[in-house]
């Protein structure tokens, strides 16, 4: 959330809309928003992100350093032990005396190329030309520096291969100088071959310019052969260059113009890295940015140590910078670097702000993680308040977390005791911890003392970490962070409270809580809820102990298996709202409550009380956690994909009740069908639920799916009406390609499924629409809905044939949960439902919209959508638009957004064949809310200049490689783009009153 706020001006009267999962609260809005395919069997989850699957292999050019100064020898020192014995030997850090640098380079490169076989290998060394040059009076030779000498290029690392790589570092010889720069121009050249049109400089900057590649790189490179094949084969393979070093570059001028000072000052070296990193070298690879990232290794030197030349020519470059302090680590230096290139980082958990507004402090917030390592990060940037551009990071949350100055026995890690129903510290040695917790813990030998080195290594310890520590009692599995990777838990910031509820005693509670610590919360698969001040550092952490398990390969115990394989934990955004409940006192008082799921990590709900962060300590355990609702307390709880919603339900502001209102997930154990769940926030305080009598929870079942094929219900949109802040009505969609609308309104007795035929108890449920294709093949319908007024028809409340409650429903089709997705390239669509009150609506009661790139004047990434007529109006009114999905394997992932008068969405698109098929692609989308037309004006910035003007084309859709959903902040949209990088592109409003532009940022999209 950023700060708990509302104030809403203009727009759609009397509809208010629950705060969606978006990471912030609202007031009392003029629209407000509550928070966000039949199949032959159970879906078949998986436990890895697909976003994430096989790519490439990528292309590593090793540039080994062959200049003079690797002649010089290495010292052997003997370290001596006891009475005289020599303990060990090794070739110190000054590197004098012994084998040759040289020597040495060779031996590490020869010995990691069989580590390295699921990527392409390249190997080049310095091209140094000695010509004779004769002055007035005398001839002398000079040494011209011309670059890099590619002796082998990159290729699948086969048998034969590998022998020419090795017969290349066995040729290698010292002499001359050291061309770093010259030498990465000519290695960023070799990866653009098979192009030779223009390349883009400064992309996206006020000095952007395209120049033809030959004048970009003024003079070829040097192999001998020269290569014949391009080395980026396919659109989704990686370049990638290791320089291994122990100098700075000695001479670096033969560059061109349009690479020297690429950065406005400094040396070449880094001017170069970081033009080849921000360049595409293949443009008409149109897919993804080709580029090519530099990792430096420096060794033998001190000075290269310190060099902060070298550091900015590898982190500039799009890479790190490794220094080996001696011979022995060289070759872990160097796998560490071919490592970072061979493990993916992604993002899938979009995006949070910390304010409503841009000013000189707001921050946005992402996440990340590494496939193979399975760390994560939380990551603050800085956005510039003038303009909005995303700056740096200014923080992450590992960094205090992997500290040396790190005290895992000082966190404050806390869980739930599901029998005695109260919130407990995860520690051994209170003896709270429930009988699953225990037994989970202690899986495999059954004693406290591995359970207790269990919470110890959960807590952060690495006492039995063998990579970090040689004596070690148990073998637990290595981590290269104390933070695991948070896929699509978060993040989720929490400011001071500041809505404007007209309840009773809300605004003291805003006062007293003016001041309170600002936090980010994010779900990670290390088994916890992290919460993080605006510092880094982390001050709850939260186990649930729907987590618990006995079984192998299952629960908290599982992270400890040195033969860990990715499982998902806690992989759901958390939400947060004010809400007036008894919690764990004996009397009713606002706070600030956090809901939280599991996602493919589980079939629970967890609830804490975050009212305070100053009170966050174990001691407070029991009054920070106030219940889990998990498949033990009702089996039609599948897994908790559905991102919950917090609202008040009842006959009036004076007299409802604040519930929980979530969809029941996926492969529930109980009936099959799809239904919406309803808790009470003050249900399961004593520890146990109840559905019947004074009921704890409700639950509406479709009756639509069964035991055999479970059906499940995806993030529902609940609607407040009339805009007094009770809720009204929510709508959701289900895996079998229905969109339900739920009544809310009066008592629990009274809440149903707004659509039925018959009457009473034999009543059947009907959706309001059913989502199929033109071949009838179903479209699952998962993302949360958008809900806004009729932007052109007034709503009609005159008679029973009125038009209530005159929404627009809008939402896209399509999932992306089980492997076989991936590869899915069945017809999706995106969707705007009239609801009128009628049921039962099919696309034969829409009009279509076709959208082909074509239509963009033959730009392949753009799109423009037709503009066929939608008459509402007369006895036989069409209910809406459709729009289908073009591309194979489109679909709708994420929560569409309604801003003026236009919709804007996001599309995804997995891509490739079996090389590429952990790839992706998709488009961002605007259309006209009313009919599905293009807007009336020009909405993207498509010259890169940072404004909207005539020389931007007039689209309704550009290509887009977004990793998550996107969010938007005054006139920029903020994305995550395929490298976990947060980038902001400016975006119009649309105009006119039909969306929800006027409180839309107050919901930080």
């Amino acid at each position: 959330m950023n700060s708990l706020s509302s104030s809403i001006g203009g727009g759609m009267k009397n509809l208010t809309l629950y705060p969606k999962h978006k990471g912030m609260l609202f007031g009392l809005l003029i629209l407000f928003i509550f928070t966000q395919t039949t199949h032959a069997a159970p879906l078949a989850l998986s436990d890895h992100p697909l976003e994430s699957g096989a790519d490439a292999k990528p292309n590593i050019m090793f540039l080994l350093d062959n200049s003079k100064s690797m002649d010089t020898k290495t010292k052997v020192c003997n370290q001596w032990g006891w009475k005289g014995i020599l303990f060990r030997r090794w070739r110190c850090l000054n590197w004098s005396y012994g084998d040759s640098r040289m020597d040495t380079a060779k031996d590490v490169i020869d010995s990691v190329l069989d580590d390295l076989t699921e990527t392409r290998v390249g190997l080049a060394v310095f091209y140094n030309r000695r010509e004779k040059v004769c002055g007035r009076f005398v001839c002398r030779n000079e040494d011209r520096y011309d670059g890099a000498n590619i002796l082998v290029p990159v290729d699948d690392m086969t048998t034969a291969h590998i022998t020419s790589l090795r017969a290349g570092v066995s040729s290698a010889s010292p002499w001359g100088g050291t061309p770093l720069g010259e030498s990465v121009r000519d290695i960023g050249h070799y990866f653009s071959k098979g192009y030779s049109g223009q390349l883009r400089l400064h992309e996206g900057q006020g000095n952007q310019i395209d120049v033809n590649k030959s004048n970009v790189f003024a003079h070829s490179y040097t192999a001998a052969p020269m290569p014949t094949t391009a080395p980026v084969d396919l659109w989704c393979r990686t370049n990638n260059l290791v320089v291994i070093t122990d100098g700075e570059p000695s001479v670096d001028d033969d560059v061109s113009n349009y690479l020297d000072d690429y950065l406005n000052g400094g040396e070449i070296f880094d001017d170069v890295t970081a033009a080849m990193y921000e360049v595409d070298l293949r443009p008409d690879l149109t897919q993804l940015k080709h580029s090519m990232r530099t990792y430096v290794v420096g060794f033998a030197d001190e000075s290269v140590a310190e060099s902060t030349l070298m550091y900015s020519a590898a982190t500039k470059g799009g890479g790190k910078y490794f220094f080996a302090e001696t011979s022995e680590t060289l070759k872990d230096r160097i796998l560490d670097a071919t490592a970072s290139i061979t493990q993916k980082t992604g993002s899938a958990g979009g995006v949070s702000f910390s304010s409503q507004y841009l000013r000189a402090d707001t921050l946005a917030f992402t996440t990340e993680y590494t496939s193979g390592l399975w760390t994560g990060d939380l990551l603050a940037w800085d956005l510039d308040n003038t303009d909005g551009s995303v700056g740096g990071v200014n923080w992450r949350a590992s960094t205090a977390l992997d500290a040396n100055s790190f005290d895992y026995a000082a966190r404050v890690v806390i869980t739930y005791n599901e029998t005695s129903g109260n919130g407990v510290a995860f520690r051994y040695s209170n003896q709270e911890l429930s009988a699953s917790a225990l037994a989970d813990l202690r899986y495999g030998e059954d004693t406290q003392a591995i359970a207790v080195a269990r919470i110890d290594y959960l807590r952060g310890s690495d006492a039995n970490d063998p990579e970090r520590n040689s004596n070690v009692a148990y073998n637990f599995r290595p981590r290269e962070s104390h933070l695991g990777d948070i896929i699509h838990g978060g993040p989720l910031y929490v400011g001071a409270p500041e809505l404007d509820w007209p309840h009773a005693g809300y605004g003291a509670f805003k006062t007293s809580n003016s001041g309170r610590t600002p936090m980010v919360y994010a779900g990670a698969n290390d088994g916890m809820l992290h919460g993080f001040n605006m510092q880094g550092q982390e001050k709850l952490a939260y186990i649930p102990a729907a987590l618990y398990s006995d079984q192998a390969d299952q629960g908290l115990h599982y992270l400890t298996d040195p033969n860990y394989q990715h499982k998902y934990y806690v992989d759901l955004p958390p939400v947060v709202s004010d809400a007036y409940i008894m919690g764990n006192s004996n009397a009713r008082s606002w706070k600030t409550v956090l809901l939280g799921g599991l996602g493919n990590g589980g079939r629970g709900y967890y609830a804490l009380d975050i009212t305070d962060p100053t009170q966050f300590s174990e001691l407070n355990a029991a009054s920070l956690v106030l219940w889990e609702f998990t498949s033990n307390d009702d089996s039609d709880l599948g897994y908790t994909h559905s991102v919950p919603t917090i609202a008040c339900l009842g006959k009036d502001v004076g007299n409802c009740s604040w519930h929980a209102i979530f969809g029941n997930g996926y492969n529930n154990t109980g009936s099959g069908e799809s239904g919406l769940f309803i808790v009470s926030l003050d249900g399961g305080i004593d520890g146990s639920w109840t559905d019947s009598g004074n009921a704890d929870y409700k639950k509406l079942m479709t009756g639509v799916g069964n035991t055999s094929t479970p059906n499940g219900m995806g993030t529902p949109t609940v609607v407040d009406l009339d805009g007094d802040g009770v809720a009204d009505r929510a709508y959701a969609g289900d895996l079998y390609g229905n969109l339900w609308a739920f009544e809310l309104k009066g008592n629990m007795n009274k809440w149903r499924i707004a659509h039925r035929s018959g009457n009473g108890n034999n009543a059947t449920p009907q959706p309001l629409f059913t989502a199929r294709d033109a071949s009838n093949n179903p479209q699952a319908i998962l993302t949360q809905p958008e809900v806004v007024r009729h932007p052109s028809v007034e709503t009609d409340t005159t008679n029973q044939n009125g038009n209530e409650p005159n929404l627009m429903v809008l939402f896209g089709s399509g999932k992306f949960l089980e492997l076989a997705d991936k590869s899915s390239t069945n017809t999706q669509s995106f969707y705007a439902v009239w609801d009128k009150g009628d049921s039962l609506l099919t696309r034969s009661d829409l009009v279509e919209q076709s959208v082909n790139d074509s239509n963009a004047n033959t730009n392949s990434n753009r799109r423009i959508p037709t503009t066929n007529a939608v008459d509402y109006s007369g006895n036989n009114p069409v209910y809406g638009w459709y729009m289908d999905l073009t591309d194979s394997g489109e679909r709708v992932l994420y929560p569409a957004w309604a801003r003026g008068d236009i919709v804007y969405f996001n599309t995804f698109v997995p891509v490739g064949g079996s090389s590429c098929d952990g790839s992706f692609d998709g488009w961002l989308m605007a259309v006209r809310i009313e009919n599905g037309h293009p807007p009336s004006e020009r909405l993207f910035d498509t010259d890169n200049d940072e404004d909207i003007d005539q020389d931007d084309e007039h689209i309704s859709g550009i290509r887009s490689n977004l990793s998550g959903d996107s969010k938007f902040l005054d006139d920029k949209q903020y994305v995550v783009d395929d490298d976990a990088d947060l980038e902001d592109r400016t975006i119009k409003n649309g105009s006119g009153a039909a969306g929800r532009f006027s409180w839309q940022e107050l919901r930080q999209d």
